[in-house]
Parts: structure tokens; sequence; C-alpha cells
């Protein structure tokens, strides 16, 4: 089968655009290796990521999921498979370039200014302060706290609608908080009234009103603060598994990405602990 009509078998359908662009970005690859598609190797498709597309991200994407295609409508699985672990390869590493916690100092900062908003006189500043402080007590998502009703919230505890209709139960411990959450929650309706747009905007205020830099205020976003939530769950906990079923994780796996490194470094300071332990008790036993 020629070039054109394997093209033609895993593009149909698909509009005029997406033909063109995609059939640019593979006859680019093809050319550069000189290489049907039936003798491409697994070498060739790392090389071509490596030294032609290493920080065009998109354009790496692109390619590799019409590759995968284009290999499994051949019936080359092998490389199919390579193509489909490549592709996770890329987004699991946006994914960390993108993540973000607060550190001690930043979440000290950060948190003072949350709660001298809770007592506000204008609404929209404790709603502000409350919004913030309950992701981080409790790790829920932006989204789901905005649609937070009066009707969600029961004795000390949230109902929350996660994704995909879960269900979670949130436990508030923070007696300001709480006092703040009943408040607005006794006009009725939704507890916060802004859009996820707003939020995000009121995000980046806390943040400078905290006094961090503005390097760290353009890469932080709303996120964070479930990212930071669970960052201070492991470090409690340094189970894996209580922090999936506290963030709603349906896979563990999940929850391993989304800590990252912040696993590493709880790791190796709790291994330092240890050692720092088992040395003492070995200077007591030289001593004695």
């Amino acid at each position: 089968m020629t070039m054109e009509l394997l093209l033609d078998a895993i593009l149909y359908g698909k509009s005029d655009a997406t033909r063109a662009k995609v059939k640019r970005t593979l006859s680019r690859f093809f050319r550069w290796c000189g290489k049907t598609p039936s003798l491409v190797e697994k070498q060739d498709v790392d090389a071509y990521l490596l030294r032609v597309l290493r920080d065009k991200r998109e354009e790496a994407r692109l390619l590799l999921i019409y590759l995968e295609q284009l290999f499994r409508y051949m019936g080359r699985e092998d490389m199919a498979r390579h193509c489909a672990e490549r592709r996770r390869g890329i987004r699991i590493r946006e994914t960390e370039r993108r993540r973000g916690y607060l550190d001690e100092d930043e979440l000290r900062r950060v948190v003072s200014v949350l709660r001298g908003m809770l007592g506000s006189r204008g609404r929209r500043r404790r709603e502000v302060g409350a919004l913030f402080l309950l992701m981080l007590n409790t790790g829920i998502r932006l989204g789901e706290a905005l649609r937070l009703t009066a009707n969600h919230l029961g004795d000390r505890v949230i109902r929350v609608e996660g994704k995909g209709g879960k269900l979670l139960y949130k436990m508030v411990v923070d007696d300001e908080l709480w006092g703040a959450l009943k408040r607005l929650a006794a006009t009725g309706g939704r507890l916060f009234t802004m859009s996820p747009q707003t939020a995000r905007r009121w995000f980046k205020k806390v943040l400078r009103m905290a006094g961090l830099p503005e390097e760290r205020v353009r890469a932080l976003r709303p996120h964070d603060l479930r990212r930071t939530a669970a960052m201070l769950a492991y470090k409690e906990t340094h189970d894996l598994d209580a922090v999936r079923v506290w963030l709603g994780h349906s896979k563990i796996d999940t929850t391993i990405i989304y800590l990252g490194r912040g696993i590493i470094d709880v790791e190796r300071e709790k291994v330092r602990e240890i050692s720092e332990t088992v040395a003492d008790k070995l200077r007591g036993v030289a001593e004695a």
C-alpha cells in the first residue's frame, strides 16, 4: 500500500485542515529518516524526537499520535506501542513542568493573607479567603468548590461532587474556616458567587498581597493549592494510598504523578531521620 493510501486510511473523516497538517508532519518525518513506514524502526522515531522536535512538544505529540495509528493500521504493534509510550512520556514531562507547590514560607504568608480576608466587610473578599482556605484544608478542586451550595454543608462535613459524579465527604476541622462557610451559607444558594476566571484573578492578587515574587505569581495556579494540600498530607502520613483516597483518585499512579518529585524529597527526609535515630542508638550502645 502506498504512503498516500495509508494516510487516507488513518485520516478518514478528518477535516481538510487536519489532513493537511498531519500529512505535512508525517511527510517531514519520513523524508528525514529516508525510510518507508514498513522499514522505520524505534531508533528512527527516538532520534527524530531528540534531534528535530526536542523543544516542539505539540508537533511531537501530533506526530506520535498519528504514527501510532499508522503502525497499528499496518499491524506493526511493537512500533505502535513504542509511539504510545513516547507520547505518554511527553505528557508526564508537561505535567511535571506545570506542577507547582507553595513552600513553607510561601504557605505561611498566603494563609495569613487568607485568614485576614475572612474578617473583611465585603462579601467577595470573605468568599476569596474561605474558598482558597477550603481548597488547602480539604484538597478539593477549584471547580468542585465553586459548585458548593448551602445544601452541601452538614455537621462539619462537606459533600463534594467530584469528577465523574463521584461523591466525596470532606471534614472541616478549622473553626474559623467553618464559621466563615456557615456565614456564607446563611444567605442560601451558592457559597461562592464568582466565576472560575474571577477566582483565578483573585488567586494572583492574593499571591501578590502575600509578597511572592512576580515569577512565582505567574507560575502558580489555584490547582497548586490542591497539590500543596496533597504534599502536606503525604508529609504527615507517608501513606500514598491514604492520600489517594483523600484526594479522590481512582488509581494510585495518578497520585504518584501528582506529587512528582515531592515524594522523593519526603522520602529522603524520612531516611535522614531514620539514619540519625539509628546513629544515636549506636552512640548510646558504644558509650555504655
